[in-house]
């Protein structure tokens, strides 16, 4: 299906969402388990850099 050349705007709209289910969610925190939202690679910049420096004040 993939090497077909001619997709059509809703095949394109499914494919889409597909790969944006896969990279949301993963074994480690699969589809239900919380909000897409609690995930740590989903944080602002800010916010991860936060998180990041109080995991090295921690440590």
């Amino acid at each position: 299906v993939l090497t077909r050349a001619g997709f059509a705007e809703p095949e394109l709209k499914v494919l889409r969402g597909i790969i944006s289910s896969l990279d949301r969610f993963s074994p480690a925190m699969p589809r239900g388990d919380g909000s897409p939202a609690d995930d740590p690679r989903r944080l602002p910049a800010a916010a991860a850099r936060a998180a990041k420096a109080t995991d090295k004040d921690q440590a």
